[in-house]
């Protein structure tokens, strides 16, 4: 278990030190707009979850189905209202937060999928712990049955 723990320790430390958000052209319609693009070591579903996990801790309730949930890669555009685009130009504090925002995400994905892994194995452990317990209740029985035999 400790080895576990190191190791998923260092990926997310690896992970972190690596993978930054990065500026990119995005199609947005047919429009080519300014954004950021963070490629995420993990998988769709992962940060999905993470997405939808942390948009429901803001109060929001998302749809889970669309156009959000079919790319590997998280990409942002910034906006002040519908076709209202930010450029890096005009306000380029709105995209030194954003950038922080994103790179956040690769903490909040590695957490995700360490805390998923940690109920997964918690769960074999609790079986585990269930199997121990019938067995030991049958070897308690069995022995209860040889020391009545030893008695005849």
């Amino acid at each position: 278990m400790k080895i576990f723990y190191f190791t998923s320790v260092f990926i997310l430390i690896y992970c972190s030190g690596f993978s930054q958000a990065v500026f990119q052209n995005i199609t947005y319609g047919e429009k080519q707009e300014l954004g950021l693009m963070l490629k995420l070591p993990n998988k769709v579903e992962v940060v999905e979850n993470t997405i939808l996990q942390k948009l429901e801790e803001t109060g929001y309730k998302p749809e889970t189905k669309g156009a959000l949930f079919w790319k590997s890669a998280l990409y942002l555009i910034l906006s002040k209202g519908y076709d209202n685009f930010v450029s890096l130009e005009s306000d380029s504090a709105s995209y030194r937060a954003a950038r922080r925002f994103l790179n956040g995400f690769i903490k909040e994905t590695a957490a995700y999928k360490l805390a998923i892994v940690i109920e997964e194995e918690q769960e074999r452990i609790d079986d585990s712990g269930k199997k121990l317990k019938i067995m030991k209740e049958d070897e308690n029985e069995l022995q209860r049955k040889m020391d009545d035999i030893k008695k005849i």
